[in-house]
């Protein structure tokens, strides 16, 4: 545990004081003490936008526009309607979370709310909700836990357990239920994807800038590039004489890789070297590109599989995922029904493990 902002530790009894009588917050292994901003009443367009280096409680409603970032917690008292919200801390509603297309409520510990209706929420911490999850894309690096309400129309993903009272509703209204998959993985993983193509794209490019002169370069390794590189650079480096002494020396080893070298002046060597040597550049961040990508996707394999708890009853139509694995429910289970992943399948259990059905 580290002392963070206005905190201090005493070193003779290994204890740690705060510096002024304010709000408590945990970041990690860091404990903070934060200064608290009260608003009395709503936070809207009038009042502008917040940014506050601690917590922050409001009142009544964070209102339609509004845009709030804090260090520390958030507490309101009342809604937040189609706000954009960024809290350091936790965000606790007292009422509920209300959103709208382009509004993103990021949160980097809990969120305690009575509803999600319409909105983008993204968390570290555990997201608890009372009432329901509507229409909304819920996502998280903790739990996901709503266990006497209902999730309906929404996507909702956690890194560890989900546990919900009801999935779906009897209008058979689709909802995508996954545990045990990190959403920033799938981000970081499509980002290095488009890197490695747009890495592919630029090696065509170049072995099709040398083609005309090297028509082999298609089929040769990364290793006989670098290697022809290396010698057409030294050969540019050469005198007459000391060319003619290592000439035949040179043509053994370049005759076929780079076969009329010996007709080109030694400006053309140079920038098909210079080519070469990119060539080589692009092939070595391609395969560390692909290696990063397989071992992100193994160190995900290697986490614990958790469950999703649903108490009362899991409708139709309602996709249900474990890690990469989905399972699509097709048809009414009374709960309480459990989500396992088992033998490389997700399969539903009874809460209490016996087997209930199998994708």
């Amino acid at each position: 545990i580290t002392a963070g902002q206005n905190v201090s530790l005493d070193d003779s009894t290994d204890e740690f004081r705060s510096e002024t009588e304010r709000r408590i917050r945990w970041n990690g292994f860091t404990l903070a003490v934060d200064t608290v901003f009260t608003i009395e009443g709503d936070v809207d367009l009038e009042t502008g936008d917040i940014d506050h280096p601690g917590a922050l409680v409001v009142k009544k409603d964070v209102l339609e526009g509004a845009s709030i970032k804090t260090v520390g917690d958030i507490e309101v008292c009342g809604v937040i309607e189609a706000a954009n919200i960024q809290a350091g801390g936790n965000l606790t509603v007292h009422c509920g979370i209300t959103g709208h297309e382009g509004r993103r409520i990021l949160v980097a510990g809990d969120v305690h709310a009575k509803f999600i209706l319409d909105a983008d929420v993204e968390a570290n911490g555990d997201i608890v909700v009372e009432k329901e999850i509507l229409n909304s894309t819920v996502k998280t690096q903790s739990s996901i836990l709503i266990p006497q309400g209902r999730v309906v129309t929404s996507e909702i993903m956690a890194l560890d357990d989900i546990e919900i009272g009801q999935a779906g509703s009897e209008a058979c209204a689709s909802a995508s239920i996954v545990a045990g998959e990190d959403y920033r993985l799938g981000l970081t993983l499509q980002q290095k994807e488009d890197d490695r193509k747009r890495a592919e794209e630029d090696l065509k490019r170049l072995k099709e800038t040398v083609a005309p002169q090297m028509p082999r370069i298609s089929l040769m390794s990364s290793q006989d590039c670098e290697k022809a590189a290396k010698l057409l650079g030294a050969v540019t480096k050469m005198d007459a004489e000391t060319l003619r002494k290592n000439r035949d020396r040179l043509q053994q080893a370049l005759r076929t890789l780079v076969p009329k070298w010996q007709t080109w002046p030694k400006a053309k060597m140079e920038a098909v070297a210079h080519v070469l040597e990119g060539v080589v550049k692009l092939e070595q961040g391609i395969s560390d590109l692909t290696q990063e990508m397989e071992d992100l996707r193994a160190e995900a394999r290697k986490r614990d599989k958790p469950t999703i708890l649903v108490h009362k009853i899991l409708h139709p139509d309602i996709t249900l995922g474990l890690s990469t694995e989905r399972f699509i429910n097709r048809e009414t289970v009374e709960g309480p029904i459990r989500a396992i992943y088992s033998k490389g399948e997700v399969r539903l259990v009874e809460a209490r493990e016996k087997p209930q059905a199998k994708r």
